[in-house]
């Protein structure tokens, strides 16, 4: 299991976070600091073979306010950006299956 953890700020918002697309279930956390504002997509398309990614919506993180986290399958690349506030900070956990 792989785990990590990303700092999106107005810096480097949107940011897109490669995911390994073969991987099994991930696990996402989304914690916004300063009264933050952030929305959280995913994408299926191979990011390395330069394809432009067609994100999807994960519902309870658009233009989200507070903590929150989902389980889902493999995907290959998550797009966060932060609209409002200091920071949200991106937990994930994908199987190595």
């Amino acid at each position: 299991m792989k785990s990590t953890q990303t700092v999106v700020t107005s810096a480097n918002s949107p940011l897109t976070i490669p995911l390994n697309a073969r991987g099994g279930p991930t696990a996402l956390g989304a914690t916004p600091a300063g009264s933050g504002n952030y929305t959280v997509t995913f994408a299926i398309a191979p990011v390395q073979e330069g394809l432009t990614l067609n994100p999807f919506a994960i519902t309870n993180m658009t233009t989200a306010t507070a903590a929150e986290s989902i389980e889902f399958g493999p995907v290959s690349a998550l797009i966060v950006t932060l609209h409002s506030g200091t920071s949200v900070t991106i937990d994930l956990s994908q199987s190595d299956v």
